[in-house]
């Protein structure tokens, strides 16, 4: 019984071994990249690197998104947006907000996004306190996605 548990075992390992192999071979990355935020609806990356314009002391809703548009699971992701002080972000239980000195930082988690999947978070809603460009910095987390950074352009105006 110990033999077969141990050969067992051998097989598994050495059929986990030439997969990695292959999918090295083939230039496959374990890491998915074809995820992205999305942003009342856009595609960050579609609207980059244009700016986007609201008002200061005025209520605003960003709907927030999140599409993976690979084949395999998105796993533990965390999608997050690092607002300056300037803003007045209202809580809510869909996202946590970590705030210091200088920045105020907005996540969302997932455990998983199934592949070829777009997933719908709560909005944010914030108040600009002062007119001025901003870049809101954006972040992208998981298990098996390496980290993805960029910046958000956006201009507050009277």
């Amino acid at each position: 019984m110990i033999d077969d548990d141990k050969e067992r075992f051998n097989t598994n390992l050495e059929q986990l071994m030439i997969n990695i192999l292959e999918k090295m071979e083939k230039g496959k990355s374990e890491f998915l990249e074809k995820v992205f935020i999305t942003l009342n609806g856009k595609n960050i990356d579609d609207i980059l690197p244009d700016e986007i314009t609201i008002k200061s002391d005025k209520k605003h809703e960003l709907n927030i998104g999140f599409s993976n548009s690979e084949e395999l699971m998105a796993r533990n992701v965390q999608i997050g947006f690092i607002f300056p002080t300037d803003f007045i972000i209202e809580k809510s239980t869909g996202y946590s907000i970590y705030t210091d000195e200088i920045k105020q930082i907005v996540r969302y988690n997932s455990d998983y996004v199934h592949g070829l999947e777009h997933h719908i978070y709560e909005p944010v809603i914030l108040t600009p306190l002062r007119e001025g460009p901003f870049v809101i910095n954006t972040f992208i987390k998981g298990e098996n996605i390496k980290v993805i950074r960029k910046g958000l352009n956006l201009k507050v105006i009277k």
